[in-house]
């Protein structure tokens, strides 16, 4: 298959990529999270632990275990970084082949987004297994569990990836996805089958949710809001700058390189393009029959996620100026969004269309994917 081809390729050269940039040396935010280790904490409390406005979660105690195992050899952990993009890129591949059936050859536009230059920092820079590829890949199979037909095995599951997300880096946003969704998902059921019919299916609803609360509930406890950025300011006092911060993450993950009009311009039509994409999916929803369809709910969590990560991020940095919305750790938190759009593109009912976006959207990913990165920490 073309797209598993290609995917191959693009791995190697990520690993090139990784084996020609990392180093080994612990760099600047890693002396602050890794006082934690050094104080002997436990792997429960490395789970918990607070770094900024997020916790560490799952990532903080593999890393642990793997500098244990290497003598804190940190080249070891960007390769399990790249690892990690490569699982999630493996299963959003695995995600689109259960709503079509079959992966086709432009489906080489998952990996182009996926296995990009454009997120060098993850491997060159501070190496956090919890900020960018942890979460996706969490992000990635909690997409992947909207796709099991078994709804007594869905919902629970998906609760409890849902709940390592929140802990884990920016995660915490697939959890406001996830428990909105499933009370729509609870709704839909009460109205289309009633409660007797619907009983097992609410009940596995009922599961997932008490699964995400808990989660929840423990994230809040003693949490403390840290500003990530000095400076912080809210509201910002030009709030329109909010946008335009938004909007240039968006146009960064597909090709834009400064932060000019012409680049927030083609910021607006993409945010346009993914809330049309997110409008499509949930009317689908709404409209659907009682046979349950997976394609819809894949479609708005992943745009959910992405655009209400890149809103987050618009209030917590816009203080430090525009520019900084063209930075490469946020990449794989947008990426969610980009494959959320790739799908709506094309599952479009109107031919000419599809084919136009489809083929729109592969030429912008395989540009951007080659594109040299903007080397802005």
């Amino acid at each position: 298959m073309a797209s598993i081809a290609v995917g191959i390729l693009l791995v190697v050269r990520l690993f090139r990529m990784i084996d020609r940039l990392a180093i080994d040396v612990l760099f600047w935010d890693q002396y602050g999270y890794y006082t934690a280790v050094w104080n002997g904490a436990s792997n429960w409390r490395l789970f918990r632990y607070q770094h900024g406005p997020h916790r560490m979660g799952i990532g903080f105690p593999i890393m642990h275990a793997i500098d244990q195992l290497t003598d804190w050899n940190q080249r070891v952990q960007a390769f399990v970084v790249g690892l990690t993009m490569c699982l999630a890129c493996a299963a959003a591949l695995w995600v689109k082949r259960r709503i079509t059936g079959s992966l086709k050859w432009y489906d080489i536009a998952i990996p182009l987004v996926f296995l990009t230059n454009l997120q060098w920092e993850l491997y060159a820079s501070c190496i956090n297994l919890s900020h960018g590829a942890m979460p996706l890949l969490l992000v990635m199979l909690i997409a992947l569990c909207w796709t099991i037909r078994w709804s007594m095995l869905r919902y629970p599951l998906m609760g409890a990836l849902t709940f390592l997300a929140t802990f884990t880096g920016f995660g915490i946003f697939a959890a406001a996805a996830v428990l909105g969704m499933l009370v729509v998902r609870a709704g839909l059921v009460i109205y289309r089958e009633g409660m007797r019919k619907g009983r097992g299916e609410l009940l596995s609803i009922l599961a997932g949710l008490m699964i995400c609360g808990l989660g929840i509930w423990n994230f809040l406890s003693d949490y403390a809001f840290e500003p990530a950025v000095p400076g912080f300011v809210f509201p910002h006092p030009r709030p329109i700058e909010y946008l335009y911060f938004m909007v240039l993450q968006l146009a960064y993950v597909l090709g834009a390189k400064t932060d000019g009009p012409g680049e927030i311009v083609y910021g607006i039509i993409l945010l346009v393009a993914m809330l049309a994409g997110l409008t499509l999916a949930a009317l689908a929803i709404l409209r659907g029959e009682r046979e349950y369809r997976p394609a819809g709910y894949v479609i708005c969590f992943l745009l959910a996620f992405s655009l209400l990560f890149a809103a987050n991020s618009a209030v917590g940095r816009v203080c430090t100026g525009l520019n900084n919305a063209l930075t490469s750790r946020y990449v794989p938190l947008l990426m969610p969004g980009v494959v959320g759009m790739y799908l709506a593109a094309i599952r479009l009912p109107w031919p000419k269309p599809r084919t136009a976006l489809v083929g729109l959207l592969l030429a912008i990913v395989t540009i951007s994917s080659f594109r040299s990165p903007n080397r802005r920490m």
